[in-house]
């Protein structure tokens, strides 16, 4: 509940009329008149004691009004008004004082919803409260803070209560009995009461902002107290609320199921990825094969054209004899074929030697071929019998797994759409925004259900938002520009995230939709 004003009708008159009285006292200008009455009676008084001295009409000394008398006359005046009079002068005297409210530019329609955030954001400050938190939990941190804060001043000041009664104690000897006696009962009456926290307000430094957001502080503190101490939803009343020990049961088994599914499928990977090596060996062999044979048919058309050429050349030789044998000097004729021929011979050896290295290259790529063949049946023999029917084995595995995860998911949605529809009767819930829903933790998911009541519980659905969403900020939300105007709240997270909702008032139709929920 973020209606202040709503939960100041749960005080009692005397808190309400005291805390108006407050109000209306404790301010710089009172201070200050307390502090120069206080000078001008010492003025007064020594100017007194002169004209004494003189024989002089002496000058009639200033009364000085302390604080607490002030408060006390204001009290009696507060006292006199009716419940509603004293409930309407507080809210003006709260608009006065608040210096987030502009009073020169404030509407009418300003609802008491969206003045109560501007008076606990004002409080807030005092204690560097993050501005992400939700209404009432700022609330609740200002009430723990504030009595904290009284708490540490009031034991500070008892201390020093009692010291300077033990210093006192010292000094008895230098003071007129009757004196003394009168101080003794007047320090024993101060010595049994309690200190007030009026006095305890008094120190947490004045300043004009620093005293109003303490008076603030003390408002939203009664506010939570008459709340019974928490503004703030407890997890109780959140939709998707578990007793501990079946929610941690649920997501220890949830998250042993996740676990199962991704050894599954790393198992499954695994296998894959042997499948895809086998594949790829087979598809270097048949690589190795084919370069090979067309290496052999290349090298098989050389060995041709070399047995060609030596052919021709035994042709030559023998055409040589037949011409040679003809010449009428013999003498010429055989110095000429054995010059020729030894010429000739020595070609065709080169030839025939050209022609085993073919043959052997020939011989080595028909090794090649064998040794990749022979591979390929292995590697195939491998598929069919261990690789395919693990990863079929496998791939059932994270099948069963894939599907019970699904199923959990969709059960787990199913339930939340339920819960939702029931808890948030006039919200509208975009498709997306419930699948972004399943990426948060069960303990993110309640601090978003905590953000979703207290935007159902307000009348006013834009006292909660932080403006409309700029058309720079739609790509960074991934949010299609389609012309409508949203609005959008950041919400922290129990572990510190930040939080965005984007939502919708469709106040034609009564409705706010939900459209995103995502981490920023």
């Amino acid at each position: 509940m973020i209606n202040l004003f709503d939960v100041m009708k749960k005080l009692s008159e005397e808190e309400l009329k005291e805390q108006g009285a407050l109000l209306e006292t404790l301010t710089m200008t009172n201070l200050s008149k307390q502090t120069s009455q206080k000078v001008a009676h010492k003025l007064v008084k020594a100017t007194n004691l002169f004209a004494g001295l003189m024989k002089k009409e002496p000058f009639q000394t200033p009364e000085v009004l302390t604080i607490e008398e002030r408060l006390e006359q204001n009290k009696q005046k507060w006292q006199a008004y009716a419940r509603e009079e004293a409930e309407r002068s507080l809210k003006e005297l709260l608009k006065v004082r608040c210096s987030k409210l502009d009073l020169s530019r404030v509407e009418e329609a300003l609802s008491e919803e969206a003045f109560s955030i501007l008076i606990l954001e004002e409080a807030g400050e005092r204690y560097d409260l993050k501005e992400e938190l939700l209404p009432s939990q700022k609330a609740d941190f200002i009430a723990k803070f504030y009595q904290r804060e009284i708490k540490e001043i009031r034991k500070e000041l008892e201390k020093q209560r009692s010291e300077d009664k033990e210093d006192k104690e010292k000094d008895k000897e230098d003071t007129n009995p009757n004196e003394e006696a009168q101080e003794e009962a007047k320090e024993e009456q101060q010595g049994e009461e309690e200190i007030s926290e009026i006095k305890c307000l008094m120190q947490l430094g004045l300043g004009r902002n620093k005293l109003i957001r303490a008076l603030f502080a003390r408002w939203i503190t009664l506010c939570v107290q008459v709340c019974g101490g928490q503004m703030t939803v407890k997890e109780e009343a959140l939709p998707s609320f578990q007793p501990p020990r079946e929610r941690i049961q649920r997501e220890h088994d949830y998250q042993e199921l996740l676990r199962q599914h991704q050894r599954n499928e790393a198992e499954y990977e695994k296998v894959l990825h042997s499948l895809l090596e086998a594949d790829q060996n087979l598809s270097m062999k048949n690589k190795v094969i084919d370069h090979e044979e067309k290496k052999q048919l290349e090298i098989q058309a050389h060995i041709e054209k070399l047995i060609e050429e030596r052919k021709a050349l035994n042709e030559r030789i023998e055409a040589t004899r037949q011409d040679l044998s003809h010449r009428a000097n013999k003498e010429e004729a055989n110095e000429l074929e054995q010059i020729e021929m030894q010429r000739l011979t020595k070609e065709v050896k080169m030839k025939e030697k050209q022609m085993n290295t073919y043959e052997s290259m020939l011989a080595i790529s028909a090794e090649e071929v064998e040794g990749a063949t022979r591979s390929i049946e292995l590697i195939n023999m491998n598929k069919e019998e261990c690789i395919a029917p693990l990863l079929k084995k496998v791939a059932d595995r994270r099948a069963i797994t894939s599907k019970q995860l699904e199923e959990e998911e969709e059960k787990r949605q199913k339930d939340l759409v339920e819960k939702w529809q029931l808890a948030y009767k006039d919200f509208i819930f975009d498709e997306e925004c419930l699948k972004s829903i399943q990426d948060f933790a069960p303990y993110e998911l309640l601090d978003i259900e905590r953000a979703l009541l207290e935007l159902h519980t307000v009348q006013d659905k834009k006292a909660l938002s932080w403006g409309e969403i700029e058309r720079k900020e739609y790509e960074l939300f991934e949010i299609e520009p389609d012309g409508q105007s949203l609005e959008h709240m950041y919400l922290s997270l129990y572990g510190g995230e930040i939080i965005v909702l984007i939502y919708k008032v469709q106040a034609e139709i009564n409705k706010v939709k939900i459209i995103k929920v995502l981490k920023v």
